[in-house]
């Protein structure tokens, strides 16, 4: 497709906002994520991790370093590890009774 400069300006201008945006909403979820933690609510961690991983999704490549990668990997292992498909909203069985301790 042939874009206008103007567009494609407008379209990056815009990326970057988002950008700044998503970037003041991640020390807001850690804080959740912890909260989670402290109150070993293993469903609300997992939200947490969840969202914290789609804060990565679409990143500009002048982004991606050692650091996000690196953090990246930990919600996903976190999810790998203590997620249970199928126990989230509407589930028969309540996730809310499993706990963060191995």
């Amino acid at each position: 497709r042939n874009l206008s400069q103007e567009v494609i300006d407008s379209l990056k201008g815009g990326s970057v906002s988002i950008e700044k945006t998503l970037g003041k909403t991640r020390p807001v979820l850690i804080q959740w994520e912890n909260q989670a933690q402290e109150a070993n609510d293993l469903r609300y961690s997992c939200i947490m991790h969840a969202h914290l991983v789609m804060l990565f999704r679409g990143m500009s490549r002048r982004k991606i370093c050692e650091d996000n990668v690196k953090r990246m990997l930990s919600h996903l292992v976190f999810l790998q590890t203590w997620h249970s498909p199928g126990l989230g909203q509407g589930s028969q069985r309540p996730q809310k009774d499993k706990k963060l301790d191995p």
